[in-house]
């Protein structure tokens, strides 16, 4: 999750990360698709994600979908039988706009609907929405917003979790030698939970 302040990875997943990174940018479009598969080992499971970022001059929209699919899990009945199995899964798909204030600095926003199956009978979904800044001069960048903001979610029990919300900052510092560069990131979440993630 580090890397919010950094472009190193490209526009593409906006929608999943910085969405103040594509109007300070110098390609018109960047998009990317990327597929996965768990080891055999582990049992079958495959993820799925898309994306794309298109710059208008001081303007970006951004659009994207992620799915997983987790290995199948064995279910049991209320008297300790074997039920079958159930294959979990959750997805995202998102999308949002940036706009360059100055050559230096820009603004994004991002809003997403989520939802993952944990069991058969059991689901949970939300929209969620987030809110960034961004400084960028040279190799240096820097970055603040709020994420993963949106009301609380409701389990098949009538129980209520709140998101994952944070405020976070990041910065970023790119070294470039020619067709190379070296890029340091750092990253850090607070919570509204109260919690801190760095």
């Amino acid at each position: 999750g580090a890397g919010s302040a950094s472009s190193v990875q490209g526009t593409a997943f906006s929608f999943l990360q910085n969405p103040a990174l594509a109007p300070l940018e110098e390609s018109t479009l960047g998009a990317a698709a990327s597929m996965m598969m768990t080891p055999s080992g582990e049992g079958y499971g495959s993820g799925l994600a898309a994306g794309a970022a298109w710059r208008l001059g001081k303007f970006s929209i951004h659009a994207g979908y992620a799915s997983m699919t987790y290995p199948e899990t064995a279910l049991s009945s209320d008297g300790g039988g074997a039920a079958g199995t159930f294959t979990p899964s959750d997805m995202v798909l998102g999308g949002g706009l940036g706009f360059a204030l100055t050559d230096l600095l820009s603004l994004g926003a991002n809003i997403r609907y989520a939802k993952e199956q944990l069991s058969s009978k059991v689901a949970v979904s939300g929209i969620n929405a987030d809110i960034a800044a961004l400084f960028r001069m040279g190799g240096l960048g820097v970055s603040a917003g709020v994420y993963s903001l949106g009301p609380k979610v409701k389990s098949s029990g009538n129980r209520t979790y709140a998101l994952p919300a944070s405020a976070k900052i990041g910065a970023s510092y790119n070294l470039t030698f020619g067709e190379s560069s070296i890029g340091f990131v750092a990253d850090a979440d607070y919570y509204f939970n109260a919690n801190l993630g760095a």
